[in-house]
């Protein structure tokens, strides 16, 4: 890891006028640009879940970090809060890079995460507590808990975190394989009182169906109770998630193209972009007024590679039918969105329930064979068995298919409420919301109404179909060792940011 040159042990910052100015550039510098519809500190709240109040006091003590950075005798290291203001910041590419840096501080602040080596955790509880340290040395007084965590504090969490986790997941395997067990242990010990393989043809075909049917509701019972049982998905679900944004709602009440749609609503209102209608069938998509933005930094650097910073409607929406797999990861992260496939236990007790179907049906079959009976409709109900429970696979959320958790239905619904209780004389805001919830309908009779046309030029089998050439789409420049799309969530005492460093 990089880092300055390190002072002895121990010393505190010389007060020096180089120390003094910087102190007081960093109190004149403001992250929030005047006149800005989405400022940095509202922008920052939302995506945090914080208050006004609390953000700004983050704001403060980050730049009490980005000091100590400059002034202390080892690698600063931020909690988890301050990396959060400090992850948003590095989106801002030009600002952070060009401004901040260059004219702010005089010297380029490098993000590194951690690399996962061994004793990794172990270094940077100890460089957080020498931050800590040296905070108080510096400023005279001691950081603010609920900003700066203290690391037992951080590491009674993060264990009971932990084992909680644990606990949970070998719950889960003992449901599952209790589940799987009870199941084969009844069918065995019916089918060895009763023996089934002695029924009639049309006794069979009625036992046959009703076992059928009893195995896919069961299959169904248990994926609900699965679903409500852990309500943030599989991640757990992270305290300081927030809301989710207009276009995230509406990707989870809509899909990739109201998703895309909502969208380019976002960067319209933001001024990111403007529509030009000159071509007679699909408009243009131009930069707009505003030059940075920290959700679309991505699209925005692909634009302005575009030829005269200029793409089509359906373009811009395929660019922007791009972000799923990230956005699908963040919700994740946030507790509201369950992956295809994340239940592989509950997929693990699908499978078994179906072999254990199919095998009874396949055994009466070969009897019959060898007994001389038709088999026609017992293979037709194996066979509608068979695509029934594909069917219902499919249909399951964190099996067959991604879907919004028990969480993500929670923290949608006073949106949804809020939306229709808003609904006459709505502003900008509550337009892109309403869009996100119902779709183009609601824009018709609001000055938004022009824009409805869009949603048929670019439907659903446009946005998904084709790929976009151009730019990656990151929006860190070349000289940013953390891009902006990274997932690194420090806590102060965790492998997964390693501070930072000074050259």
């Amino acid at each position: 890891m990089t880092r300055a040159p390190a002072r002895p042990a121990g010393s505190l910052p010389p007060i020096s006028p180089d120390f003094d100015a910087l102190h007081q550039r960093l109190e004149a510098y403001s992250l929030d640009v005047p006149d800005t519809a989405l400022p940095f500190s509202r922008r920052l709240a939302e995506r945090e879940g914080w208050s006004r109040e609390h953000t700004l006091r983050v704001i403060v003590e980050y730049k009490r970090f980005v000091f100590l950075t400059q002034t202390a005798a080892h690698v600063a290291t931020p909690s988890k809060a301050i990396d959060a203001v400090w992850h948003l910041h590095l989106e801002y590419t030009r600002e952070y890079w060009g401004v901040f840096c260059d004219r702010v501080l005089g010297a380029p602040l490098h993000h590194e995460p951690g690399n996962g080596a061994a004793g990794e955790a172990v270094a940077y509880a100890s460089l957080y507590a020498q931050t800590l340290d040296s905070y108080t040395q510096t400023f005279g007084e001691s950081p603010p808990e609920d900003i700066w965590p203290r690391p037992a504090a951080q590491h009674a969490k993060s264990g009971n975190d932990l084992r909680a986790a644990v606990r949970s997941l070998c719950a889960s395997h003992r449901t599952m394989s209790a589940a799987t067990a009870l199941l084969a242990l009844t069918s065995c010990a019916y089918v060895e009182q009763n023996n089934i393989f002695d029924y009639a043809g049309p006794a069979f075909l009625h036992f046959y169906l009703m076992f059928c049917v009893a195995a896919l509701a069961l299959l169904w019972i248990v994926h609900r109770i699965v679903y409500l049982r852990y309500r943030s998905g599989p991640a757990g679900g992270s305290p300081n998630a927030g809301r989710p944004l207009p276009h995230e709602a509406a990707y989870m009440l809509g899909g990739t193209a109201r998703m895309a749609h909502v969208a380019i609503l976002e960067m319209m209102h933001e001024e990111l972009i403007t529509l030009d209608r000159s071509r007679r069938h699909e408009p243009d998509v131009v930069v707009g007024k505003q030059q940075e933005s920290s959700v679309y930094a991505g699209e925005m650097n692909w634009l302005r590679y575009m030829v005269n910073g200029r793409a089509s409607y359906t373009t811009l929406c395929r660019r922007i039918a791009q972000r799923e797999p990230d956005l699908t990861q963040r919700m994740g992260a946030a507790g509201w969105w369950w992956g295809k496939g994340d239940m592989r236990l509950l997929k693990r007790f699908a499978s078994a329930l179906c072999l254990v179907v199919v095998l009874v049906g396949v055994i009466k079959a070969g009897v019959g064979i060898e007994r001389g009976r038709p088999i026609g409709l017992l293979l037709l109900s194996l066979v509608g068995f068979y695509i029934a429970y594909r069917l219902l696979l499919w249909r399951l959320v964190g099996i067959g298919r991604g879907g919004v958790s028990a969480a993500g239905r929670a923290i949608l619904r006073p949106i949804v409420l809020d939306g229709a209780s808003r609904g006459r004389a709505p502003g900008p805001e509550v337009v892109l919301w309403q869009t996100a919830i119902i779709g183009s309908a609601a824009l018709f009779g609001t000055p938004w109404s022009a824009y409805a046309r869009n949603f048929s030029l670019a439907p659903a089998s446009a946005i998904s179909a084709g790929t976009v050439s151009g730019s990656s789409g990151s929006s860190c420049s070349s000289g940013s060792s953390c891009s902006s799309g990274s997932s690194c969530s420090s806590s102060s005492c965790s492998s997964s940011c390693g501070g930072c460093s000074s050259s």
